[in-house]
């Protein structure tokens, strides 16, 4: 098996032998999936995507289902503030 990561969020997984996509998943709707890897176990995908989102699928059987765990989306970082400057 093999995995790839696509622009418009979806994640493919591909068997290997012939190069046929064996399952496709929209993981990032609308957003890039930037990130994808299998996990030790052969059936556990992290991805990470352009959604600010971190998923976590399984495909056991041959099926995915929803992710166990979606943390929130990051918050925005303040913008830093720059110091007075002061004439003489």
């Amino acid at each position: 098996m093999a995995i790839s990561a696509q622009a418009n969020g979806l994640v493919k997984v591909w068997e290997t032998g012939t190069w046929r996509e064996a399952y496709e998943v929209p993981a990032h709707p609308g957003k890039a999936a930037f990130a994808v890897d299998f996990a030790a176990d052969g059936r556990t995908v992290p991805t990470a995507g352009g959604d600010g989102a971190a998923v976590i699928w399984k495909f056991p059987g041959g099926s995915w289902k929803v992710p166990e765990y979606v943390p929130p989306a990051p918050r925005p970082m303040p913008e830093p503030s720059l110091p007075s400057v002061i004439e003489h």
